[in-house]
């Protein structure tokens, strides 16, 4: 995997509205892969993860993560990024979440209720591979 930066070829699928593919370590060493809302901050990645989840545990117990994304015109044109989680803010007002929503919906959050415990995940990419 060749290490960052990684180049502009990418730039479309981490601005798109696709979904990223989160793959996380669980307590027994097997993957766990959801699809998540992401947006791109400079070189990091930031999304959220809900209270009382297993990809929350398995994030709190080992940081390392993979994110993939598939554009969805060329299926040969893909990107995973592998790296650490770095940091994990609570909140539990709407203002991330809306964040995420704004981008893949153009609107506020209708799913989610304000003091719900969520976690702002900013995920720090240290290799790369993608064609």
């Amino acid at each position: 995997m060749p290490e960052l930066p990684v180049p502009a070829l990418f730039a479309d699928l981490l601005e798109s509205t696709i979904l990223a593919n989160l793959a996380t370590i669980g307590p027994d060493g097997a993957p766990q892969v959801n699809p998540i809302w992401f947006l791109r901050d400079g070189p990091r990645i930031l999304f959220g993860v809900k209270g009382d989840t297993q990809k929350l545990r398995n994030i709190q117990r080992d940081p390392r993560i993979a994110l993939s994304f598939l554009s969805p015109t060329d299926p040969g044109h893909y990107l995973e990024l592998r790296g650490e989680v770095v940091e994990i803010v609570p909140y539990d007002d709407l203002s991330f979440v809306n964040l995420l929503a704004r981008k893949y919906t153009g609107k506020d959050a209708t799913f989610a209720k304000a003091g719900e415990p969520r976690f702002r995940m900013t995920f720090v990419p240290t290799r790369w591979t993608g064609q």
